[in-house]
């Protein structure tokens, strides 16, 4: 997968959980790793879409802002929400 196809499905997952199509999973046990994952998305979901783009690109250690809508597109279609 290419790394800005990386930014745009962690984009895509956000904006999933924000409009319903996704939820967190409820757990009483979890791992440490499974802990930072709910409470990263827990935080990006209560951000601007912005900063949601901004921070999925940084994720994968891109300097630039802006996800393509091509690659946007491509990933809706694969998790079948479009």
């Amino acid at each position: 997968m290419l790394i800005d196809q990386e930014s745009a499905c962690i984009l895509v997952s956000i904006v999933s959980l924000c409009d319903g199509y996704f939820k967190l999973k409820e757990s009483d046990i979890k791992s440490d790793n499974e802990r930072k994952i709910e409470k990263f998305f827990k935080i990006a979901i209560q951000l601007p879409f912005d900063i949601q783009m901004i921070l999925s690109r940084r994720m994968v250690g891109l300097s630039t802002d802006l996800t393509s809508s091509v690659l946007l597109k491509k990933e809706f279609l694969n998790v079948n929400i479009i």
